[in-house]
């Protein structure tokens, strides 16, 4: 059960350093035009969403980011968020989010090790020219 959270439209609008027209969806173009995929990709993207990605990677670097926009997905889309093709959809949607924000992937299927939607997931960390890493 998610407790529903109240935020700002700031939090809610997309971050100005995600360049959004590089997103190019490839194979998960159906998940992308989707009204689900849609609302997925607005979360990612969005201020709070990307915010909560970079500090699970700044946190935990050996582990998945997924789920840490997992309550934003719940509230907002619902279990519809977590087909296994919107699942892998999101996992697309956060590695360009990482690496827009000066990430670089590092590895594939680790475990995810929190109670998650989500089992497994990429690896991300920050590149050394990143300021957070001093």
């Amino acid at each position: 059960m998610s407790v529903p959270t109240q935020h700002d439209s700031i939090d809610r609008q997309p971050n100005p350093f995600i360049d959004l027209d590089a997103y190019n969806p490839g194979s998960h173009g159906a998940a992308h035009n989707s009204e689900v995929g849609q609302k997925c990709f607005a979360i990612c993207v969005s201020r709070i969403g990307s915010h909560l990605l970079l500090g699970a990677v700044l946190a935990a670097p050996t582990r998945p980011p997924q789920p840490a926009v997992e309550p934003l997905l719940i509230d907002e889309v619902g279990e519809a968020a977590f087909t296994d093709p919107m699942k892998r959809y999101i996992g697309a949607v956060v590695r360009f989010v990482i690496e827009q924000l000066g990430g670089e992937h590092h590895s594939y299927g680790s475990n995810v090790r929190v109670r998650s939607y989500f089992s497994k997931g990429s690896t991300y960390r920050l590149k050394d020219w990143h300021p957070l890493n001093d």
